[in-house]
């Protein structure tokens, strides 16, 4: 009878300390002054046009609240591409994908009008801010048909986020 008391306490003690340690390890990371939350809306900090310039050429990013235009421009020859916002992944307050439509594509890397695509963001300030295109790894197009697989594909930095393109940032002109 003995043993079955203790083993019976035993079992009630780790039981409590197990509830204690979930408990404690469901608030690691929230932040009550933090509370940030995906409203999947365009951050307002990035309309306007952001520029980039290095011998040659630029990158320029124009944004407004519906379209995201940009144009590269490399010994005075510019190729483009306009688009429609059609959905925002915020990861952060400063960092996120804007999966756009292109209306408008000129840039010569296999894509075509209708196609989605992903283009990220990262270290926003109200000067600067880092932007890129997805691309594989490879470099090839990751353009998708629609919009479910773009928000499917491009949800994640990490898959595609444009490290190379988003080296440098870009400042608000």
């Amino acid at each position: 009878m003995f043993r079955k008391n203790a083993l019976l306490r035993n079992a009630f003690s780790l039981f409590a300390v197990l509830c204690f340690v979930m408990g404690a390890l469901s608030l690691i990371g929230c932040d009550p002054d933090d509370p940030f939350v995906d409203d999947h809306k365009l951050n307002n900090g990035l309309i306007g046009d952001w520029k980039y310039t290095f011998d040659n050429g630029n990158d320029r990013y124009t944004i407004d609240a519906t379209t995201l235009v940009y144009t590269f421009t490399y010994e005075g020859v510019a190729t483009s591409f306009t688009s429609n916002i059609e959905y925002i992944y915020n990861f952060s307050e400063t960092a996120g994908v804007i999966i756009v439509r292109y209306t408008a594509y000129d840039l010569g890397y296999g894509a075509t009008v209708g196609q989605y695509q992903g283009v990220y963001f990262r270290d926003l300030t109200a000067s600067t801010v880092k932007l890129g295109s997805a691309y594989e790894t490879d470099y090839s197009v990751v353009e998708v048909a629609s919009l479910d697989e773009a928000k499917e594909k491009f949800r994640n930095f990490r898959s595609y986020g444009g490290e190379l393109s988003m080296a440098t940032p870009l400042t608000r002109q």
